[in-house]
């Protein structure tokens, strides 16, 4: 709410008492959704690749696919608003587990965050990560 009303990323870290970096990605995701739905780019927009998804009780893997490179993500259920926590290469391991360059790193877990949230979630919900953790809460 603060960021649409035009509020500063100062005057909002302050008011809430959180980090710089978290209010920022939150106006990031705003924005970015924002955009994607004026565009009409979620009805043409390629898929970067496609996510199988395997259970085992409280947790299980994600597995996302490409025509060039696959890999396995473990999830499991989170707590509170959390829904999920899956667990992500870090930018360190980025390229040589995911064979997919560090720069396309934001890209691809956006799409993962995003059809995760569509198949898992009935596409409500959002999503935040850090350097080991992607995770995807209720709306």
């Amino acid at each position: 709410m603060h960021p649409e009303a035009g509020k500063s990323v100062e005057e909002i870290c302050q008011w809430l008492n959180v980090k710089k970096d978290f209010v920022e990605r939150i106006a990031e995701l705003i924005n970015r959704v924002a955009g994607f739905y004026r565009s009409g780019a979620q009805k043409s927009r390629a898929k970067p690749g496609r996510l199988h998804y395997a259970s085992m009780g409280r947790g299980g893997y994600v597995r996302f696919e490409n025509n060039l490179t696959s890999f396995d993500m473990w999830w499991e259920f989170g707590g509170g608003n959390a829904l999920a926590l899956i667990d992500i290469p870090s930018e360190k391991e980025w390229e040589a587990k995911t064979k997919i360059p560090l720069a396309q790193r934001g890209d691809t877990l956006r799409f993962i965050a995003e059809q995760v949230i569509q198949d898992q979630a009935s596409g409500r919900g959002t999503y935040t990560w850090d350097d080991h953790t992607l995770t995807i809460y209720q709306p």
